[in-house]
């Protein structure tokens, strides 16, 4: 559930982003916005390291990336991905998304592509009927990219 679009408005995600904050009444912070410009700056799944690479010249440190990741995901600003290579991941979910996708990466290259689509989500509703709540999941595809098949 990531923004897709190039041409989305920055300020407007950033102020999203942010009103998500001031709902909960955690505070906005020089280092809350620039990571959050950061967070939005990316087109897809990210580390917590490439974060922490885009924001340290700002003087955060690896430990408040961490914490603030953790505090957003809680939020449910951003969703984490698991692409099983032992690397937690983080995705934005901005505020225009309105549907849920998965991830299909490369074997080789790691190149990671959105796939727009579920076939899972009805299973969902299965799942609910058996007296669940709040049931959600996680799909990742993993293959050979056409450029390293070659």
């Amino acid at each position: 559930m990531q923004c897709h679009s190039h041409s989305h408005n920055t300020k407007k995600e950033v102020e999203f982003f942010l009103s998500k904050l001031r709902e909960v009444g955690s505070r906005v912070t020089k280092q809350r916005i620039a990571l959050a410009k950061s967070i939005i700056a990316f087109r897809g799944p990210f580390s917590a390291e490439d974060l922490y690479s885009k924001v340290e010249s700002q003087g955060i440190d690896l430990v408040t990336v961490y914490r603030c990741l953790s505090a957003f995901t809680d939020l449910e600003i951003l969703s984490t991905v698991n692409f099983e290579d032992g690397t937690q991941r983080y995705e934005y979910l901005c505020s225009s998304d309105k549907g849920h996708h998965h991830h299909i990466i490369c074997k080789k290259c790691k190149k990671v592509d959105p796939i727009n689509f579920c076939v899972v989500q009805g299973q969902e509703q299965l799942v609910e009927q058996m007296g669940y709540a709040n049931v959600s999941h996680k799909l990742e595809f993993f293959g050979i990219c056409k450029k390293c098949a070659n």
